[in-house]
């Protein structure tokens, strides 16, 4: 437990150095003219912030995202990982839903947001989410994802997307990063692997977190 401590000091100490900014969700900006048709396809998680703390050795690696376009007009999201300690695949749904503002979404049964705060759609995205947002501008168990198109990010690009991650209040220090080394294929599910929901592996963390 001495990591969760240390883990939400070090949250509460940099929530302190941007308390002069202004930290309600509904001041941040999203991506400028928000262009859907270019943002779909494979995204690979290079750095993150997850609402709670994940030991080290409970961390996902070869974690990435492929969006499409459905015929109602919403977005699938089909996501893949290895998760430890086999490193076997597993593979989730993560759908959003769009909204009647360009670039953020919802996602899962509580309607949490999915919003692109940066994106150059070729090489970087920063993504800022939350679990609920409230009417008084706070938002519960926040999060982000910096998505890569390669499995790796270059030096300038990774500096614009921490950039963003700054302007939604959250020190890049916490940020963590992702290890890639032998995809899974969001394609198929293949033997022995595992379909989760997107609700599901996020209970999934938390009981590894609790019961650590």
């Amino acid at each position: 437990m001495d990591g969760v401590i240390i883990y939400a000091i070090v949250l509460l100490m940099k929530s302190v150095q941007t308390a002069e900014i202004n930290c309600q969700v509904t001041s941040f900006k999203i991506q400028e003219n928000f262009d859907l048709s270019k943002y779909l396809g494979t995204w690979y998680e290079i750095k993150w912030i997850a609402p709670f703390y994940h030991p080290e050795e409970d961390q996902w690696s070869d974690y990435q995202h492929t969006y499409r376009m459905k015929q109602d007009g919403g977005v699938a999201g089909y996501g893949s990982a290895r998760k430890p300690p086999a490193m076997e695949c597993v593979y989730f749904r993560n759908d959003l839903n769009r909204t009647s503002i360009s670039g953020k979404f919802t996602f899962g049964e509580n309607g949490s947001p999915y919003w692109v705060i940066k994106t150059d759609y070729t090489n970087f995205a920063t993504v800022y989410g939350c679990s609920k947002q409230y009417a008084n501008g706070t938002c519960s168990n926040r999060r982000i994802w910096i998505w890569g198109r390669e499995t790796t990010l270059a030096e300038q690009f990774l500096k614009e997307a921490e950039s963003a991650v700054t302007d939604v209040c959250v020190n890049t220090s916490v940020l963590v990063s992702t290890g890639h080394s032998e995809g899974c294929s969001v394609e198929t599910n293949g033997s022995g692997s595992v379909l989760l929901s997107f609700s599901a592996m996020l209970l999934n963390y938390l009981i590894l977190f609790v019961f650590k």
